[in-house]
């Protein structure tokens, strides 16, 4: 089993760049522990943030092998660990923030976490009734998974432009067939958005809008009820499917740019 040294060096890698190597703790006082990670930074510099653990006894490593951040997460209980310190991490780089406290951009959240995306991680948290019903994120299409390999062809794409060019099924549309399958109206569902950075920070908009034209003209035609987008010191904010198209237009046009 993977353990928290192996998600305090993931969550390390991802905002710092670097390597992350893990070495066997095998014929060591601490062997049963398995194993232990830590991180060369990009600068070359060896940091161990997990060490005080060995209480000033860490073993030497003489063999090591490098281990990628897809790799760790394959555990699925190491994943759920790494939700919850990615969690707190935001918690504490924006104390202020209100929505950390909100069950449905909790789930969010949580949702955006698992996409595969290599630039922005979206979630979508279908309401109905005053209850969550259901939840998806943006992932590879089969067939056009190949857009994202090794790098996603998006880096070379101005942001909120030429949403049809992508590996990935954007989060709206998924939770929208979701909802069609459960048998619910899209007239009655609110639609909320959460949005990740590449290094799975919160991303709040600074004023209420929608941004990509081809998710918000899908939720136009199916009528839904209401988008909620998450804006910097306002919380969760309502717009209607028209007014996300008509920003969402603005941004593909690049009259407003991220």
């Amino acid at each position: 089993m993977l353990g928290q040294c192996a998600v305090v060096s993931t969550l390390a890698q991802l905002h710092l760049g670097g390597e992350m190597r893990r070495g066997s703790l095998a014929g060591t006082p601490f062997a049963d522990m398995g194993s232990h990670y830590w991180n060369v930074l990009a600068d070359g510099t060896e940091f161990d943030f997990t060490e005080a653990q060995f209480q000033g006894n860490r073993p030497q490593f003489t063999e090591y092998a490098p281990r990628t951040a897809a790799y760790v997460l394959g555990n699925e209980r190491t994943k759920t660990r790494f939700k919850e310190l990615s969690f707190n991490l935001a918690k504490a780089l924006d104390p202020e923030t209100s929505l950390f406290g909100d069950l449905i951009y909790r789930a969010g959240f949580d949702a955006a976490m698992d996409s595969p995306c290599q630039k922005m991680k979206f979630s979508a948290v279908a309401v109905y009734n005053g209850q969550m019903v259901a939840a998806a994120y943006n992932g590879h299409n089969p067939v056009m998974k190949d857009l994202c390999e090794p790098t996603c062809i998006r880096f070379d794409i101005p942001s909120r432009t030429e949403s049809m060019i992508g590996g990935c099924d954007h989060a709206e549309e998924l939770v929208m067939d979701k909802i069609r399958e459960l048998g619910i109206s899209l007239k009655e569902t609110g639609i909320y958005v959460v949005g990740l950075s590449e290094k799975n920070l919160p991303w709040m908009r600074e004023e209420a809008e929608h941004t990509c034209i081809r998710c918000s003209h899908q939720m136009h035609r199916a009528g839904v009820n209401s988008i909620v987008v998450p804006v910097k010191d306002k919380g969760w904010v309502n717009i209607s499917p028209q007014t996300a198209l008509k920003s969402a237009k603005l941004y593909a046009l690049q009259v407003k740019k991220v």
